[in-house]
């Protein structure tokens, strides 16, 4: 629900400070002429009553990191939306509320806060102007209340060690004290009231945020060691470490594995003191570099932007003193967790991808699922969050973060006409929906995008050509990051993307005529369902090469381009893994084509191949033409790859370009593995019905959880020497029912013996 508040959105006076009022919306607009700011503001309030509750409303643009009397409250707000290479403000905003009173005293109170100005991610959108916004309502213990708002009645000032989101100079900054009630602001401003915005409350828990600390610390020159006093110190909490004079020292901190999180750093030196920070995923890659300057007395820095971080390369250099370091650390970031599910079997690798995965999902649900914390694209990467999704409700069971993702998309559709970055992720955003409702149910966010289902459906029709297949598309991206000669599925000529695309339109024909038919828009439905038979049709005649038993990738031509996200139309005829995969897994090739086509897509390597994104799909195909019990597992252990080069968290591709190692579209496994070997797979919306039909192909046993709205689904299936033991524990809210009932010797069913005779559990 919108709320305009008592209080504006507040900012540095203009009067004073002109040119650090605006700034571009996003990172893809023209940075000509702003200038990057920080600006920090007191709000000093005396509490005479102990306080009961607090209501604490918080907003800015950019970001905001919020104090209450030196402690950090949290940070915000939530990353509202967007699409790649997108300059265009959405008409929504959010606000975050705190509740936490711990920090109050009786007596003055501070409540402090910096706002950074400038976008400084993909993700990152701005409204163009500086702007912090707060409501705090203190209900106190006698049954008043007292309400203070963001207005004239607040200082500010400009933080002018804030050089860029990369360096933060101590020197010019004021003490960390200036968050507290007792720091002297006579010769700060007073902050200026901007303009009223209608916010709209956060749908989603605030995250979750704990230290890290290193597990391991190593001084790359040994030869300066003994100047590292007391280096464990690094791997505790409020322990110091100091830095004796000399030339610049170095040292890598080790925290084990990959963690979304800030760094944290509380020190102490002369003023000029360098602290330089390289970030890795791995060693030897710099991802990304920050650096502090020291001024007087004790200093804090903390980053602003989210890192992916293993490794953390630190170099001190202009040392005219010694150095003492108090808390180096990581602040990691993450969803908080109410329930999990588990997956562990008799193959060890298979845990190990299957952990990997959940890890890497982790780190990439923040308050918007990210590609990964080294891009943090926007919403436009939406087959990644289709992924994730898909993860998300066999490990952490919680729906919110989709149904955030899925709303904000529809803003961004609606907006631009349909239209999206990623041509092909347009499409799967209505799979998207469709896999949400299954899961949960909830008809409510199916009828509130509806119209950007048809939205979508229509533009795409727009799409096809006299052939019946799509002959117009803007380009045929996204299909796979696979190089092909001097192309890459990323966005590929129209002969290796056009059967891809006008596979993922045929499917989102199918599953938006059913969202329709459930929102009662029946005449709808019918005419997008009848588009379906003529595409898949088309699809067939134009595709189908008998001689070569595949479907080609599309249509040689001589088109002609001047848009670089499409090429040129090429001459030739291109076969790959990803529109046979499609086909099978959509229902283009007639049934008795399925297990040919898929026998030939694991097995021919002149097709072009998967990375791990599109091995969902591959992995779903074989399922869904009876043959993940003959491959699927073979194809997961593939992984072993990326966890080789990179233990606990996922690389991006199996190979071809210079990618991160926290990418969360490479976790199907994480999916299939307890959809697949578990056997656990809703039937019914909501969950309110499930099957239940393990497979343990080449192991010997394999156990664990699936979260549900009714709590946890558990199976434990294994083979002993008289045949197959299954155990199930099913909340008495879900219907189950038990397939290939046949294949297990005894089945216990919430600690009872199931008899010969029943099926299905009502």
């Amino acid at each position: 629900m919108e709320k305009v508040w008592k209080g504006n959105f507040i900012w540095l006076p203009k009067r004073k400070y002109p040119q650090l009022q605006e700034t571009y919306q996003t990172v893809f607009c023209d940075k000509t002429g702003y200038h990057y700011t920080v600006a920090l503001f007191r709000k000093i309030f005396s509490v005479q009553i102990p306080v009961k509750h607090m209501t604490l409303k918080v907003s800015a643009s950019v970001k905001y990191r919020l104090y209450l009397n030196g402690k950090l409250l949290g940070r915000g707000p939530i990353i509202q939306g967007g699409d790649y290479n997108n300059c265009d403000v959405l008409d929504y905003w959010f606000y975050d509320i705190y509740t936490d009173i711990s920090p109050l005293f009786l007596g003055e109170n501070c409540l402090a806060a910096q706002v950074s100005l400038q976008t400084g991610i993909m993700s990152d959108y701005s409204l163009g102007r500086g702007g912090f916004a707060f409501e705090m309502t203190l209900e106190l213990q006698d049954g008043t209340t007292v309400t203070y708002t963001s207005d004239e009645t607040v200082a500010c000032l400009p933080d002018k060690g804030a050089v860029s989101p990369k360096l933060q100079n101590g020197e010019n900054s004021p003490p960390k004290s200036w968050k507290l009630a007792g720091f002297t602001d006579n010769d700060w401003d007073t902050a200026e009231s901007q303009f009223m915005k209608a916010l709209l409350e956060r749908p989603i828990p605030l995250l979750d945020e704990q230290p890290v600390l290193a597990k391991e610390v190593k001084v790359l020159n040994q030869s300066f060691a003994a100047r590292l006093t007391s280096s464990a110190s690094l791997m505790q909490m409020n322990s110091v470490t100091k830095v004796a004079f000399g030339s610049p020292l170095t040292f890598v901190l080790d925290f084990g594995r990959i963690h979304a999180g800030r760094i944290h750093l509380e020190c102490t030196g002369s003023p000029g003191t360098r602290v330089t920070m390289h970030i890795s995923e791995i060693e030897g890659k710099i991802d990304s570099t920050v650096s502090f300057i020291m001024g007087k007395g004790a200093q804090e820095y903390q980053s602003w932007n989210l890192q992916s971080i293993r490794y953390l390369t630190v170099t001190i250099s202009n040392i005219s003193s010694s150095v003492e370091i108090n808390n180096l650390y990581l602040v990691s970031s993450y969803y908080p967790v109410s329930q999990e599910g588990t997956f562990c079997c008799s193959d060890s690798l298979l845990n190990d991808i299957y952990q990997a995965g959940k890890n890497t999902l982790q780190f990439c649900r923040q308050d918007y699922h990210l590609d990964s914390p080294v891009h943090q694209e926007a919403l436009g990467c939406t087959g990644d969050y289709m992924i994730e999704s898909l993860m998300e409700y066999y490990t952490f069971g919680d729906p919110g973060l989709t149904r955030l993702d899925i709303w904000r998309t529809a803003q961004l559709l609606r907006a631009h006409d349909g239209v999206m970055f990623h041509t092909s992720y347009s499409l799967l955003y209505i799979q998207m929906i469709s896999d949400y409702y299954l899961f949960t149910g909830d008809l409510e966010c199916v009828v509130q995008t509806s119209d950007t289902v048809e939205q979508l459906l229509s533009r795409f029709d727009g799409y096809l050509g006299e052939t019946g297949i799509i002959e117009y598309a803007p380009n045929y991206m996204f299909m796979d990051w696979v190089p092909v000669g001097k192309y890459n599925l990323h966005h590929p000529p129209k002969a290796m993307g056009q059967a891809y695309l006008t596979a993922m339109y045929y499917n989102a024909l199918l599953q938006g005529e059913q969202l329709l038919r459930l929102c009662g828009k029946e005449t709808q439905s019918s005419y997008w369902k009848q588009k379906a038979v003529q595409l898949k049709e088309a699809f067939h005649r134009n595709f189908w090469w008998e001689e070569r038993g595949l479907y080609c990738d599309g249509l040689p031509g001589n088109e002609t381009s001047d848009d670089i996200w499409l090429p040129d139309n090429l001459s030739k005829t291109f076969f790959s893994q990803h529109t046979n995969t499609l086909a099978v897994l959509y229902g283009l090739a007639p049934k008795e084509y399925h297990q040919a086509l898929m026998t030939q897509v694991i097995s021919d390597d002149t097709l072009i191949q998967a990375q791990p994104y599109f091995m969902h799909f591959v992995l779903n195909a074989l399922a869904e033409s009876g043959l993940f019990e003959k491959y699927g597992l073979e194809q997961i252990r593939r992984w072993r790859a990326l966890l080789e080069e990179c233990p606990g968290s996922l690389k991006e591709v199996w190979y071809g370009f210079d990618c991160d190692y926290s990418h969360a579209w490479s976790g199907t496994p994480t999916y299939q593995l307890p959809a697949r070997v578990l056997g656990v797979r809703p039937t019914k919306p909501g969950m309110t019905q499930i099957e239940i039909d393990p497979w343990l192909g080449d192991l010997t046993w394999a156990k664990g959880s699936v979260p549900t709205p009714y709590g946890m689904v558990k199976v434990s299936v294994e083979k002993q020497h008289d045949g197959i033991v299954l155990s199930l524990y099913v909340p008495n809210e879900i219907q189950w029912i038990l397939p290939n009932k046949e294949s297990f010797t005894c089945i216990t069913v919430n600690d009872a013996i199931v008899s010969d005779s029943c099926v299905t559990c009502q």
